[in-house]
């Protein structure tokens, strides 16, 4: 049988641009036998195309159906690698990696190696490792991101107008860059633009200073940027109780407060606000058993509005049998204070009693 050896090499940074090729190096060192058929590299970080790899996002795609197809053709797969955390970092990728091993293919490292069913365990026990050590690098990199904003610092990269200072986070005033900004600021206060006919203007002026500005949304980022009038907003996802909060900033500020609040609503008041030429009034506002909301439409020749769920492909709900059935419920329900106050202490009792029983039965 033709043997069809895969050989993974991952980079996890920026600063690892050297990475690739050391694990491909110290891999074919312990693994002289195999001669790889195909080199797969994998970037975490995002900018694949420097290295010409394929984001982590990517990895179970590309490197699982690669696997499957040689194993379909007859090909007795192995992989191969400097570490088993090379092959997965997660609980997820761990399943696929079993699968395919079920599958026929093997897998080899400095570190384990996935061969025979009773390997199983061990390599389970690298990748619950590698997971521990992953989530503690989340947890300091979250606590990290929690103090540079209490501390006023940018945790973000570059920021036209600024350049980089020897302490992390704070940014000093470009020289050059910042009146640009400046001027891109004073030019847009006059009212006379919105942000598509001012572009190309903003562009020419940000060329000019050394810098880029492409699109509509790049010159509204910029144009919303708290940082310029010493703020520092926090818009990640990873620490909800941050979201959309501001800090002041440890940075000087490029544009006076009274520039800045007269952008941003010159801004808020050209945004289109979304008009509907009929008045849906349950759209949006019931869900079907499966969660999507009802979206509404009109028929002019049958003189009403019927609602569907596009996803669910469910339609014609005419708005009338939706009125009739709300009518009936509503016409059902006890009115009285009192009596509604018994009925909520009731349904909690039984409530309540329902979790006990449940508990019970553990």
């Amino acid at each position: 049988m033709k043997q069809f050896v895969i050989l993974l090499a991952r980079r996890s940074t920026q600063g690892q641009e050297h990475s690739f090729k050391h694990q491909i190096r110290e891999a074919e060192k312990a693994f002289p036998n195999f001669k790889p058929n195909k080199v797969i590299k994998i970037s975490e970080s995002g900018d694949d195309k420097r290295n010409e790899g394929i984001e982590r996002t990517m990895f179970n795609t590309q490197f699982v159906s690669l696997v499957r197809k040689k194993l379909q053709e007859g090909f007795e797969v192995l992989c191969y690698s400097y570490k088993v955390d090379r092959f997965t970092r997660n609980y997820t990728d761990y399943g696929t990696i079993v699968n395919l091993f079920k599958l026929g293919a093997k897998f080899y490292a400095n570190d384990g190696k996935l061969e025979i069913e009773s390997e199983i365990f061990t390599f389970g026990i690298q990748v619950g490792l590698a997971q521990n050590y992953l989530t503690q690098i989340k947890v300091n990199s979250r606590n990290g991101r929690i103090t540079a904003l209490k501390e006023g610092r940018a945790i973000c990269g570059f920021i036209p107008g600024y350049q980089a200072t020897k302490k992390a986070g704070i940014r000093k005033i470009n020289p050059i860059t910042s009146q640009a900004i400046q001027l891109i600021f004073k030019e847009f206060s006059s009212g006379k633009y919105s942000l598509k006919m001012y572009l190309p203007q903003a562009s020419k002026i940000a060329k000019r200073f050394g810098f880029n500005i492409s699109s509509i949304e790049g010159l509204r980022k910029m144009l919303r940027n708290p940082f310029y009038v010493g703020l520092v907003k926090y818009t990640g996802k990873d620490i909800p109780e941050f979201y959309g909060k501001t800090f002041k900033s440890a940075s000087p500020t490029i544009i006076p407060v009274d520039l800045w609040e007269k952008v941003q609503s010159i801004i808020d008041n050209r945004v289109r606000k979304k008009t509907h030429k009929h008045n849906f009034i349950y759209r949006g506002r019931i869900k079907t058993p499966k969660g999507f909301l009802l979206v509404g439409a009109h028929k002019k020749e049958k003189k009403y509005v019927f609602y569907e769920a596009k996803q669910e492909k469910l339609k014609a709900l005419n708005q009338t049998k939706i009125d009739n059935h709300l009518n009936h419920y509503f016409k059902n329900l006890p009115f009285n204070v009192e009596k509604s106050k018994e009925l909520a202490k009731e349904s909690l009792k039984n409530r309540q009693q329902e979790i006990k029983n449940l508990k019970n039965s553990y």
